[in-house]
This record gives C-alpha cells, structure tokens and sequence, in this order.
C-alpha cells in the first residue's frame, strides 16, 4: 500500500511540475514584442511595410491597441494586404481570459465584430481574407 501512495504521489508532482512548467513558458512570452514578430515574418520571406490606416491613426493621436485593451498593437500590410497584430498582458487574466477564448474557438469578438483570429502566447493575429493566410498563421504560430 504505501509503494503504491509514494507511486501515486510522484506521478501528481509530475503532472504538476509539468503544468507549471508550461504556464511559465506563456508567461516568458511577455519578452517579446511586436517588431519581433514583424521580423519573424520579414525573415519568413514576406514583403512587410505599414499600413497606411494604422499610419493614419496614429498621426490622429490614436493607438488600435488600446481600443482593444491590448498592451500594444499594428497593422502591418504583409505581400500588400493589411493584418492586425495585438500584444496583451498574460499577467491579467481577462486578457488571459480572452486569449484563451480565442485559441479555443479560432475567433475574436470586439464589439459585435467577430472575426477569425490566431493566438501565439500574448499576440493575436487576425488575418481575414489574406491570400497567404494559411502561410501567415504557420509562421505566426511557430514565431518563439
């Protein structure tokens, strides 16, 4: 009986040492930023420039991240067609919440818009009608 309690209690330590373990790769994630994964993209052999509307935005004094409640966020142009970005904070767990949700079920919601979206620890892709999609979300999901 106790063989069985000691086995019992090291199988529990390592799936709970495992899960750990993965809850702070997610958190590590923080680390990088969003012109990091721009040059992940750019390094993946995309043609990567900024979009005029996010250009726009901005010279208007506003930031798309922030209508979100991301920490930070663009909209790039990739081969000619614009993509959205989002970095959020993994440390707050409506964020956590969100993301999760997204990975979960493949879409965003803001505001009565759903859309199709990708999650990749604290970044959100969302690349609707973009010709190399499939292509764009390997890269983004495989970007450490």
């Amino acid at each position: 009986m106790r063989v069985f309690q000691e086995t019992w209690m090291l199988i529990i330590s390592l799936v709970l040492a495992a899960g750990l373990a993965a809850c702070s790769n997610k958190i590590e994630t923080d680390d990088r930023s969003i012109d990091d994964l721009i040059s992940g993209f750019k390094t993946a052999g995309f043609k990567v420039t900024g979009s005029e509307y996010d250009n726009l935005y901005k010279k208007a004094g506003g930031n798309s991240a922030k209508l979100i409640g991301a920490l930070d966020g663009r909209m790039v142009e990739i081969e000619g067609r614009t993509l959205e970005i989002y970095k959020f904070d993994l440390k707050n767990p409506e964020y956590r919440s969100l993301l999760n949700n997204v990975n979960a079920n493949g879409v965003f919601r803001y505001n009565k818009v759903t859309v199709p979206a990708r999650v990749n620890g604290s970044f959100l892709l969302i690349c609707t009608g973009h010709p190399e999609k499939k292509k764009l979300e390997r890269t983004f999901v495989s970007f450490q």
